[in-house]
C-alpha cells in the first residue's frame, strides 16, 4: 500500500469532489480493495456509501467531500 496516511486530515465539505483530498482518499481505498458494484447503486459494496468513477483500469473510489470524515474513520479502522 502507498505510504499515505489519513491522520491529520480535516473534513472540509467545501472542497471540489475531485480535490486532491478526494483523490488521495480514493487512492487509499483503491490500494486497500477494488471498488465493487455487485448491485449497481453507485456505492462500493466493500466500504459503504462511497462514490467512484469509471477509469480505463475499472472502477475507482471517489468520495464526496461530505464523506471525508467517514472515509477517514473507515480507513483507520480497516488498515
Amino acid at each position: 500500500m502507498a505510504d499515505e496516511s489519513v491522520e491529520g486530515m480535516k473534513d472540509d465539505h467545501s472542497e471540489d469532489p475531485r480535490s486532491p483530498k478526494a483523490l488521495r482518499l480514493g487512492r487509499l481505498l483503491d490500494a486497500h480493495h477494488a471498488a465493487t458494484d455487485l448491485v449497481p447503486t453507485g456505492t462500493c459494496d466493500v466500504c459503504g456509501t462511497l462514490m467512484y468513477t469509471p477509469s480505463p483500469e475499472g472502477l475507482r473510489h471517489l468520495p464526496s467531500p461530505g464523506e471525508f470524515s467517514r472515509v477517514q474513520n473507515w480507513l483507520e479502522d480497516n488498515l
